[in-house]
């Protein structure tokens, strides 16, 4: 086994560690959803299109066997429908619980028959494998953009709620190992999209810091500054007395009579 092999080997399995950890990086947010019933401003579309990309690697893993996507991938369907029943049921409008059915069914339902339709229709393998990678790059970038989608309102509210952090500083380390792991093997399937999913991990990251670290704290030093001279000012300056208000408005009307012509 040459070295290429072996550091091949070591990126597959450490890639399949930090996917495994992608898939895992939202468990507590759904963990606090399941128990207030509360979704708050967190954006499941990524986590759906998640859920799609670990099917299609699932069945690209199986048609070119490449069994060092397929576990990990397996794992990943199963966790992602886990976050999409605790999200679904914890949708209080029936508007918007009826839209993210019809939009997550319609996807894996779509991607479940054209696979199906796929393996069945070409059976060789030198073009069934091109067709499911190309499959699985379009659901990938799907899953990458999705995130990207919400960042003009990020960008234009100043509120990063909508960001996981987790999973975007895990999807950016995922993203870069597969990169790797892809170019050693000469999979293009592999190496081009997770290119571009490191890049845009990136970005809302940057995005994410730049917002709550820099943005946050010049807003809030002007007004820590007024504060603080407020209070030093009502610390400093001596009380005001009854007695002192009354003999200053007694002056005040001493001072309007002497201006009065007589």
């Amino acid at each position: 086994m040459t070295s290429a092999q072996v550091f091949s080997v070591i990126l597959s399995v450490l890639g399949n560690i930090l996917s495994t950890l992608l898939s895992l990086s939202s468990i507590k947010q759904f963990i606090l959803i399941d128990k207030t019933r509360n979704v708050g401003n967190f954006n499941i579309y990524p986590i759906i299109m998640l859920c799609a990309n670990s099917l299609a690697w699932v069945c690209y893993g199986m048609s070119m066997l490449r069994a060092t996507v397929i576990p990990v991938n397996a794992f990943g369907l199963l966790i992602t429908l886990y976050y999409f029943i605790v999200y679904y049921g914890a949708v209080p409008d029936y508007h918007k619980r009826r839209m993210l059915a019809l939009i997550f069914f319609g996807l894996m339902s779509t991607t479940i028959v054209f696979i199906i339709l796929v393996m069945l229709m070409v059976k060789d393998r030198d073009v069934q494998g091109p067709i499911l990678g190309y499959t699985c790059n379009v659901i990938l970038f799907g899953f990458y953009f999705a995130p990207i989608i919400s960042l003009y309102g990020v960008i234009k509210s100043k509120d990063t709620s909508s960001i996981n952090f987790p999973l975007a500083i895990v999807q950016l380390f995922a993203s870069i190992v597969w990169v790797a792991f892809g170019y050693l093997v000469g999979d293009a399937f592999i190496w081009v999209p997770n290119s571009v999913g490191a890049f845009l991990a990136a970005v809302q990251l940057v995005i994410f810091i730049y917002i709550n670290k820099f943005y946050k704290s010049y807003k809030s030093s002007p007004s820590s500054i007024s504060e603080g001279t407020v209070a030093f000012i009502n610390e400093t300056s001596p009380p005001v007395s009854e007695e002192d208000i009354n003999l200053d408005y007694k002056y005040k009307h001493v001072e309007e009579d002497e201006d009065t012509p007589i």
